[in-house]
């Protein structure tokens, strides 16, 4: 017959050994639920940065834009000054047509 310390030590470390599994259990559970929200998250992240992606060559086709204005703009002004100056020197070719006409009926 086995004694019955033996009976006893055999159901503490029998009962020990099922909370270790039900707790490694639950810890499998946390560990499977972590790795679901990381997956998630790590979907979030992909779109997100497809997301970027996209915004970034938006930004990038603006700023040609707008460097493709400011030259244009420039253009424009630096014409319009040039027409001023042409307009400014045929108002003084002129006035000096006007005075010598008159300097000579004078």
């Amino acid at each position: 017959m086995v004694p019955l310390t033996t009976l006893s030590l055999s159901a503490k470390v029998s009962h020990q050994l099922i909370a270790n599994i039900e707790m490694i259990n639950a810890e499998k559970a946390k560990t499977s639920k972590a790795i679901e929200e990381a997956q998630g998250y790590k979907a979030k992240v992909s779109h997100l940065l497809t997301e970027v992606g996209c915004l970034q060559e938006m930004l990038q086709r603006e700023e040609r834009t707008s460097a493709d204005l400011r030259m244009a703009l420039t253009l424009e002004e630096r014409r319009k000054e040039v027409k001023a100056n042409s307009i400014e020197k045929k108002r003084r070719a002129a006035e000096e047509v006007v005075s010598s006409f008159k300097s000579l009926e004078g």
